[in-house]
């Protein structure tokens, strides 16, 4: 008798498992192309419902979510954070920020040695993702993996059209962002990092101490 594979093994164990009446029969009326969660878009506007959701989730998280109208409010917010809390120097290597700095006369520093002097790193994002308040970051993007390690802030500037609800909808985002040359690391951080010594939570150990969220809207 031919030997089964390990799979077929698993298959005839679950078979015989169902015959003995040891495993629960799904009902047959499951729909198995609906998602496993209800969706939290309920509102008339989705993106609008998203965002609120991804709100709630970060401030649980102890996370900071600043909502924008347009560029001259997420320069006003910058510069009132930096200054009312004399954080200072920041960083960014993003050449779209670095513009948008050098036109307001924001001070930075953008040189990868100096990264460790950085009291706060800023830069954007690849997606959010409302469900669990998660900031979607790559190896592919200025400052984006590599700004968690050292910092005690973290600046995220985002925008609408990143705002997806599930990580399974960030698929899109990011093929249509690098094709082909996809990212070899992508993180997702939900709010300062954290652990715990006895029972008790620890805030920065291991990185970023604060994480703000800059959701600027274009009209």
């Amino acid at each position: 008798m031919e030997q089964m594979t390990a799979r077929e093994q698993v298959l005839k164990a679950i078979r015989d498992a169902q015959i003995d009446g040891k495993i629960n029969h799904i009902a047959h009326d499951v729909d198995l192309d609906q998602p496993i969660y209800p969706s939290i878009a309920t509102e008339e506007d989705r993106l609008n419902s998203l965002a609120l959701h991804f709100a709630k989730i970060m401030d649980s998280s102890e996370g900071y979510f600043i909502y924008c109208d347009n560029d001259l409010e997420l320069i006003e917010s910058i510069n009132t954070i930096i200054h009312d809390r004399n954080l200072s120097p920041i960083f960014t290597n993003d050449p779209k920020i670095e513009l948008l700095f050098t036109q307001t006369n924001i001070q930075y520093i953008n040189e990868l040695e100096d990264l460790p002097k950085a009291r706060v790193v800023v830069s954007f994002c690849d997606a959010l993702v409302a469900r669990y308040g998660a900031v979607l970051l790559s190896s592919a993007s200025p400052c984006g993996v590599v700004g968690n390690i050292s910092p005690d802030v973290r600046f995220v500037i985002a925008f609408p059209e990143q705002m997806v609800e599930n990580v399974s909808d960030v698929a899109p985002i990011l093929q249509k962002k690098y094709g082909q040359n996809k990212p070899s690391v992508l993180s997702l951080i939900t709010g300062p990092s954290r652990t715990y010594a006895l029972g008790h939570p620890i805030i920065g150990v291991h990185g970023t101490r604060e994480l703000y969220v800059f959701y600027v809207h274009h009209d």
